[in-house]
């Protein structure tokens, strides 16, 4: 499975020639409309939309791939439109957290899914809050556990080993060449971040 974490600043192309994005996180709090992710055919079939706090209208529109959608609001997310339009959401799974399912089975767009209740994994510092990305040159993670950080280029060598503290973190990444570098964290969890 192909998964990448970007943080966008220029949404009108953010995404073109991603075509073999299959994993989608956003730790932004907003989505904004993002012309080539709508009606894009990317192959997306994994939606984390934990930590955002606001859907543009119809940005998540016409993803024919989507299978399943993970949300962390306690409360869902208060909708006056669908942001999934052209989607058959039924056949789309909406992890929800534990003890919220009932809210989601009544509110508006997120009751045509399919709702599950998003449980631990049992593996330590592996849920939604794990991430990391690139950005200016600076390699950002958070985890909720203090762990050591590595990170390798897709060749398998190891660039630079960190020791981060539980929470957010950033380093400066200077070796790193390539347009795709793997984390893993010490705590089990491995994510690919692209330039």
């Amino acid at each position: 499975m192909r998964s990448i974490i970007v943080r966008i600043s220029k949404p009108y192309r953010a995404f073109d020639g991603l075509t073999g994005l299959k994993t989608l996180n956003f730790h932004a709090k907003n989505i904004p409309s993002i012309n080539s992710l709508t009606g894009s055919g990317l192959p997306i079939e994994n939606l984390d939309l934990t930590g955002v706090e606001t859907i543009a209208s119809g940005v998540l529109s016409y993803l024919y791939q989507l299978k399943q959608v993970t949300v962390g609001w306690q409360t869902p997310l208060v909708l006056t439109f669908n942001p999934f339009y052209g989607i058959d959401t039924h056949n789309v799974t909406l992890n929800v957290p534990e003890g919220t399912e009932d809210a989601y089975r009544a509110a508006y767009v997120w009751k045509d899914f399919y709702i599950v209740v998003n449980l631990p994994t049992g593996i330590p510092g592996l849920n939604a809050e794990t991430g990391a990305y690139l950005y200016d040159g600076r390699l950002y993670i958070n985890s909720p556990v203090a762990e050591t950080i590595q990170v390798y280029s897709v060749n398998g060598v190891l660039l630079h080993n960190f020791r981060k503290p539980a929470g957010s973190a950033d380093y400066i990444i200077s070796k790193a060449s390539g347009a795709v570098l793997i984390v893993k964290g010490g705590s089990g969890w491995v994510k690919k971040v692209i330039r």
